[in-house]
């Protein structure tokens, strides 16, 4: 259930698929999640990315490129929308899964309390398949910097013809934000789970920590993929393989 490094996984074969468009239907090669660890960092301190990518079985495994959002020459952060829409030669190239944020991002945290994104993004192609994902690592010297949430347990029963799946997760972690008159107050951050599978839907795609989602129209082998993020941009991934209850003789 626990998530693999890189970790790229096969779908499912599935009987039914769901009309294009489904959002929590997983039939396409797609990137579901991607974990910095840890999300929040000062310069020069090190991060490891963690992708989880779906790929149609019978294909290539995918090639995954991974890319600074920065400038080449000046490593000047690049905003999202720059990111999403560079050439691969305006970004810089990452040998792997693994980044740094450079020492030159120093003179740009003008107090312990700024915090500077810094975005990464993950290419991935397989055949005439391809998909994008821009995560971003939080750069800071703050002294009680985010931390990932992490899933603790998938819990999954069964209600009639549906399945019934919850995520348990750690506490959301409670911080001090800083107001416009630079009064610090606390805050708590907001967890939310995203739901996906292989076959069938889910009811809601998205619930709160504990709260219960149905999958539907489900009556074959699938796989089920929850992804828990915090207002902080703070992520984790497991999955959970179902299979359809034996009929009575």
């Amino acid at each position: 259930m626990r998530r693999a490094a890189i970790g790229v996984l096969a779908l499912a074969a599935a009987g039914c698929a769901e009309p294009p468009g489904e959002p929590s239907l997983v039939d396409r090669l797609r990137i579901l999640a991607v974990v910095a660890e840890p999300p929040e960092v000062a310069p020069g301190e090190s991060v490891a990315l963690d992708a989880l990518v779906v790929a149609p079985p019978g294909v290539a495994a995918p090639e995954l490129t991974w890319s600074l959002c920065a400038e080449p020459v000046s490593l000047q952060p690049l905003a999202a929308g720059e990111c999403a829409t560079a050439s691969a030669g305006a970004l810089v190239a990452l040998p792997g899964p693994t980044i740094a944020p450079p020492l030159e991002l120093a003179p740009l945290l003008a107090s312990d309390e700024t915090v500077l994104p810094l975005r990464v993004r993950l290419h991935v192609v397989s055949g005439a398949e391809s998909d994008d994902w821009i995560a971003q690592v939080a750069v800071s010297t703050r002294a009680a910097p985010n931390r990932n949430p992490e899933i603790l347990e998938l819990a999954v029963e069964q209600d009639g013809g549906a399945f019934l799946l919850t995520a348990t997760t750690t506490e959301p972690e409670t911080f001090e934000k800083i107001l416009a008159d630079g009064e610090r107050v606390p805050e708590t951050e907001l967890l939310s789970v995203h739901w996906l599978t292989t076959l069938g839907r889910f009811e809601h795609e998205e619930t709160a920590p504990g709260e219960a989602d149905r999958l539907l129209d489900s009556d074959g082998a699938a796989t089920v993929y929850a992804v828990v993020w915090d207002s902080r941009g703070g992520y984790d991934y497991a999955s959970l393989e179902l299979a359809p209850a034996a009929s009575a003789p």
